[in-house]
């Protein structure tokens, strides 16, 4: 038996899709540039924000990356949380997990630690490891 189990958060204990394309597009939008399509973007979720948007900032607007990646994740603090869910099962398989459970995440602390709050299961993840 494994002594600790080390989780990921998006896609894997939450459903945060759709919220964080929302907030991509946004940030996208707020900039003047065009949205990313869902099967252009869900792919990349997982990859950290600095690496995903010069995907679609044109490169002559690289140097406003740095304020796409605050866009969006002030967004996603304002709004895109209330969009994010558990998937069906997960509080009640952690709650019977007898390991020591940890999460890491491509996420900063800033965004991570909030989604965790939001939707409850922190209390099951004494470790938190993220980007920063």
């Amino acid at each position: 038996m494994f002594n600790a189990i080390v989780f990921d958060l998006d896609g894997t204990l939450t459903d945060s899709k759709n919220a964080i394309l929302e907030c991509f597009n946004h940030a996208l939008r707020e900039h003047g540039f065009p949205e990313a399509s869902a099967e252009e973007y869900v792919p990349l979720i997982g990859v950290p924000l600095e690496e995903q948007a010069p995907l679609f900032v044109p490169k002559e607007k690289h140097g406003l990356i740095p304020s796409v990646c605050r866009a969006h994740r002030e967004r996603m603090l304002t709004h895109g949380m209330k969009m994010i869910t558990v998937y069906p099962g997960v509080e009640e398989t952690l709650s019977r997990l007898p390991q020591k459970l940890g999460i890491a995440t491509s996420k900063g602390s800033e965004n991570a630690i909030p989604v965790l709050e939001h939707v409850e299961p922190k209390k099951y993840f004494p470790v938190v490891k993220c980007d920063d």
